[in-house]
């Protein structure tokens, strides 16, 4: 049987003391904050690699977005060939509030039918853009947040 000693109720109200001094740190000094200066974009579209979703971190004031291919199925159309898929994300210009992302998707099949998607999509700083187009793409994208760290201000 455990005896409540003099030692360990004191150890145990230190240990207590520490915790509580944490989370109120933990409360008051680690507010995440956001990465003005690069976008996340995760890209998903339907039919190219597997539907595999693609995350690419771009930066703001970036001269290039991002650009890639592939090849792939179009679901809406089975028993075709499969299809030669390009994207393009590309940041158009920074604002005051967040950026503007111009999204890129063309799909050619081999029998020559070819699939447009263009879209424009303003990103603000502290929220989530998820948007699902047409076709099949859904594009999520959000500014990515700088790691957190926590400040003891308790003795402030």
């Amino acid at each position: 049987m455990l005896r409540a000693t003099p030692l360990r109720l004191a150890l145990s109200a230190c240990l207590l003391l520490a915790l509580t001094l944490q989370s109120a740190a933990a409360k008051e000094g680690c507010k995440p904050k956001i990465d003005r200066n690069n976008v996340m974009v995760e890209l998903q579209i339907e039919g190219l690699n597997g539907n595999q979703k693609l995350v690419f971190t771009m930066p703001v004031n970036g001269k290039k977005g991002v650009a890639g291919r592939g090849t792939g199925r179009l679901a809406s159309q089975p028993g075709t060939p499969s299809a030669n898929f390009d994207y393009t994300l590309d940041i158009v210009e920074e604002r005051e509030g967040g950026a503007v992302v111009d999204l890129s998707v063309v799909a050619t099949t081999q029998g020559g039918a070819v699939r447009t998607l263009k879209r424009t999509v303003f990103i603000p700083f502290e929220q989530i853009v998820e948007r699902v187009f047409l076709g099949g793409v859904n594009m999520k994208a959000y500014f990515k947040m700088k790691p957190v760290s926590c400040h003891n201000i308790s003795g402030q």
